[in-house]
């Protein structure tokens, strides 16, 4: 069983127990801060504990482009309808993990989160986490296997998925399905199956609604939508970078660098006014976060776009970890109809591993500090999405994986966009 995530706690600073000196106090921030968000301790420690995670399988299930799409402005509709639903995902309920005690995992997450907002950022680049790590509401995003759900995703699948330990939920005003997650995050929060602290909810604006005054009423509508989480929602996304218009058209990358803009700057204000948490973004490419990170006040924390094995995005994955931007995975399975269950690199692991091929995606995502955010409304495939964490991959068989890309996106290629 992989050991994922450890713990630790300092030994006694003085007789008593206290810190006597400024130094002595540094030392032990010091400690507090790296133990609690799973660095090597900067001071001598002593652990005193450790976790395991579990893992799972997954599926998806949706259209698909055989080869790299090119978007067309008069494709739009068909192309959004794509980009909303997901394919079916297998998944199971991972273990709790002990990392130390819950103040010390309460305080990195509070500090880390600091290093994710607000200037200074460009400075500070948070360490990327560990695999299995636990979901703090606030902190950065965790490496651990989310829910996707694209529509339609009723309140019943949200119930499955929270039995099942899902505690990484992923949503957007498209998909219709705030409601739902809010109806049931609020029944598990009153029942005390749940603790607001150990939920992250992401969620992200609509093509239709980019803009200053749009993006501010309805990122205030999901919050409503939601269920008025408290203290706001943990992560807000500008869904695409534009309407499925090409960058060669003309005049059409001034105009949407323009409305990008305002979107970004209306997230700041609502961060800045406690409707959200973090900001970041999906499906924007190298050239679209690289004109972001030219003008934004907040650094984003999240770039999610599509990537599985036949479409691995190592050069924006470059670009985000140089930033200190944290990668998240949607259709990490190709929604289950590009071959991936096929693929005889990938069986060939999955024998060895005796796991599924959809738990050798998720755990290849996993190693590589990918968080992925896989679909599936079926109990038994929610479970199987979550039994990833009790093995690992060689670099051998990463290597044999990575030789599998071929540049094949499900929905669009978000780098021809304007």
């Amino acid at each position: 069983m992989a050991r994922e995530v450890r713990g630790h706690r300092s030994r006694s600073v003085s007789a008593s127990g206290r810190i006597r000196t400024p130094s002595k106090c540094l030392a032990f921030f010091l400690l507090v801060l790296s133990s609690s968000v799973g660095l090597r301790p900067l001071v001598p420690t002593t652990m005193i504990g450790r976790g395991t995670a579990h893992q799972s399988r997954h599926s998806h299930s949706r259209r698909v482009a055989p080869a790299p799409s090119r978007p067309t402005s008069d494709s739009v509709s068909e192309t959004r309808r794509a980009a909303s639903a997901e394919g079916d995902d297998n998944g199971g309920a991972p273990p709790p993990l002990c990392v130390g005690s819950r103040r010390h995992v309460l305080t990195g997450a509070v500090v880390a989160g600091a290093l994710w907002r607000g200037e200074g950022a460009a400075a500070s680049i948070p360490p990327r986490g560990a695999i299995g790590e636990p979901v703090v509401s606030g902190g950065p995003l965790p490496l651990t296997v989310g829910l996707g759900t694209g529509p339609p995703y009723a309140q019943r699948y949200v119930e499955l998925a929270i039995d099942a330990g899902y505690r990484l939920f992923d949503t957007a005003q498209e998909y219709g399905s705030e409601e739902g997650i809010g109806n049931a995050l609020k029944a598990a929060f009153v029942s005390g199956k749940l603790k607001r602290q150990d939920v992250f909810v992401t969620t992200k604006v609509e093509i239709d609604n980019m803009g200053y005054e749009p993006t501010i009423k309805s990122v205030r509508e999901s919050l409503d939508s939601l269920g008025r989480l408290e203290g706001g929602i943990d992560l807000v996304l500008i869904h695409w970078p534009c309407p499925f218009v090409r960058k060669d058209e003309p005049g059409a990358i001034a105009k949407y660098s323009k409305l990008r803009r305002k979107t970004w700057e209306a997230l700041e204000r609502l961060q800045q006014d406690g409707v959200v948490k973090q900001i970041g973004v999906s499906n924007f490419g190298k050239r679209h976060l690289k004109e972001l990170l030219g003008y934004a006040k907040v650094r984003p924390v999240v770039d999610q776009v599509e990537v599985h094995p036949y479409n691995q995005r190592r050069d924006l994955e470059k670009l985000v970890t140089s930033e200190g931007i944290r990668f998240e995975a949607y259709s990490p399975l190709g929604k289950g109809y590009i071959g991936l269950f096929e693929d005889p690199v990938l069986i060939a692991i999955a024998d060895a591993k005796k796991k599924s091929v959809a738990a050798v995606v998720l755990r290849w995502l996993l190693q590589r500090g990918i968080t992925p955010i896989p679909l599936s409304r079926n109990e038994k495939r929610l479970k199987e999405n979550l039994d990833v964490f009790d093995f690992a991959l060689t670099e051998e068989e990463m290597r044999a994986i990575a030789k599998l890309e071929r540049g094949q996106f499900v929905l669009t290629d978000d780098e021809q966009l304007a």
